[in-house]
């Protein structure tokens, strides 16, 4: 039988203040909205970018993608009213997690002032997960955002409203750097410009 997916779309409008991301600063909040961590699209950017066969079967089947609608229409909540506050609105930056989860998320985010972050504070569906799964996994519903410290009691009000799960995960220090705290070690302390920025080797 045929399935037919049909496409739609229409004219939508944006508030001009909220066209272009604000810039991080200093001391601001790095936080993560959205679904609890699993082990979830583990290697999903590697794994789409390949030929699938049997040899490489138990990864394809790490990297698959499960959905979780119900939360992603409360985090969508939560962001629209957030939105809908205007000049209050406390989201000064945001990211959606995609490829590389909170690896490519966050460090765009911060980029390039820099920050330190702790994989001990992202809210876990699964307790089991290693320090490299917490940080590549692309499980799905979640966001990082950037807020004023001051704006930090707004947002949780919303969050508590709309049932979405909130964690301060980090803070801008512009260093330059992005040094990842799994408890008291340190797993990750990199310069974020040869990552994020222009000074990667160009493929030839």
């Amino acid at each position: 039988y045929c399935k037919p997916i049909l496409f739609s779309g229409g004219i939508g409008g944006i508030n001009n203040i909220h066209v272009k991301k604000n810039e991080p600063k200093k001391d601001m909040y790095v936080v993560k909205i959205g679904g609890p961590a699993y082990r979830i699209g583990f290697g999903g950017g590697s794994a789409s970018s390949r030929d699938h066969n049997t040899q490489n079967y138990n990864d394809d089947i790490n990297a698959v993608q499960r959905a979780d609608a119900e939360i992603q229409n409360r985090m969508n909540r939560l962001i629209r009213t957030c939105i809908e506050l205007d000049i209050g609105n406390p989201i000064q930056n945001l990211n959606d997690q995609g490829a590389g989860g909170n690896c490519n998320c966050i460090q765009e985010l911060i980029y390039p002032n820099g920050a330190d972050i702790h994989l001990d504070k992202i809210i876990k569906g699964d307790k089991s997960m290693s320090a490299l799964e917490l940080w590549i996994s692309e499980y799905q519903e979640s966001n990082g955002l950037l807020i004023n410290p001051k704006d930090y009691d707004i947002l949780i009000k919303i969050g508590e409203r709309e049932n979405v799960p909130i964690s301060i995960i980090g803070q801008i220090n512009d260093n330059g750097k992005i040094t990842v705290y799994d408890g008291n070690q340190i797993v990750m302390n990199m310069s974020l410009e040869p990552i994020v920025g222009n000074q990667m080797p160009q493929k030839t």
